[in-house]
């Protein structure tokens, strides 16, 4: 169902626009509500490499991606996939000057804890 719904997505409206990307996480969203981590980090990651190539590693908007994703990766219990995520979000945040503001999520929970 969710793979069909994304290329009709691309067809209609050229991947990597805005309205795919809205449809994108909107997919990865439901399917993170219903516990389907390993799908749902698959969207994630299409999700971030589309913020990454329009707006930059360092943007807002990429940075709330990268964070969707890890937490997923975490939830579904790949914890060395999400190293890498969250050793990328570090090393952006060091970089803008503000590693104190990194939030992680709890494993299986929302809920972000700061570092």
């Amino acid at each position: 169902c969710f793979p069909e719904s994304l290329a009709t997505i691309n067809k209609r409206n050229g991947p990597g626009s805005l309205e795919t990307i809205v449809q994108i996480n909107a997919l990865a969203d439901v399917l993170n509500d219903e516990s389907k981590y390993s799908q749902a980090g698959s969207f994630y990651k299409q999700l971030l490499t589309l913020k990454e190539r329009q707006l930059g590693a360092e943007h807002a908007d990429t940075a709330a991606a990268r964070m969707k994703l890890i937490e997923v990766l975490i939830n579904a219990g790949s914890l060395e996939d999400a190293e890498g995520y969250v050793k990328k979000a570090l090393a952006l945040r060091e970089n803008a000057g503000d590693s104190n503001s990194l939030q992680l999520p709890l494993p299986g929970t929302a809920e972000p804890r700061k570092q």
